[in-house]
């Protein structure tokens, strides 16, 4: 029992001076990762709510136009995105007019254009049975303006994400005042 008490008075009395200090260098490296990885993920976050917000704008604007639009017209759409998200990297706009074809029970393109020298992305007739189910049901004869943006995201510090992110959207709109957006 002697030997018990001998012990615990021992433990008791143990010296513990140095043990904040090492605990403080142990940890900090990972409370700084935490605090530069929130920084990233937040500015993450805002780019990619930024970037929603200016393709529905976008599309809104787009659904508002009453007379023939032209291809500078959507070049000046993608300026109108960028200046919106403050675009810091790469980003560029697809715009597509589709109908629904009720004979032959399909969507079909009007026409479609690419941004910022991604003409060569235009949408094709083949692609809509791959987003066949993002797109509302239409009746026929009925259009839809598809506005789908794309966005580079390269994040600030090195926190374990890639290095640069690809953000897209997909916001369909009906046209408003007219029963379609003209191209010329």
């Amino acid at each position: 029992m002697r030997a018990l008490v001998r012990a615990l008075r021992r433990f008791a009395l143990r010296e513990e001076a140095g043990s904040v200090s090492v605990e403080a260098v142990v940890i900090m490296p990972l409370l700084l990762w935490w605090y530069v990885a929130s920084f990233v993920f937040f500015d993450g976050f805002k780019q990619y709510s930024m970037n929603v917000k200016a393709a529905y704008t976008v599309g809104d604007m787009l659904s508002r136009q009453t007379d023939a639009i032209n291809d500078a017209y959507l070049e000046g759409m993608s300026d109108i995105f960028d200046y919106l998200t403050q675009q810091r990297n790469d980003s560029w706009l697809r715009v597509t007019q589709i109908y629904w074809q009720g004979s032959r029970d399909r969507y079909r393109i009007d026409w479609s254009y690419g941004t910022d020298g991604h003409n060569d992305a235009r949408l094709t007739n083949g692609d809509l049975d791959d987003i066949a189910e993002r797109l509302p049901t239409l009746v026929n004869g009925e259009r839809i303006i598809l506005v789908e943006s794309f966005t580079t995201y390269a994040p600030t510090f090195n926190v374990g994400l890639e290095a640069e992110l690809l953000f897209s959207n997909f916001v369909v709109t009906s046209p408003r005042y007219a029963p379609q957006l003209a191209k010329n």
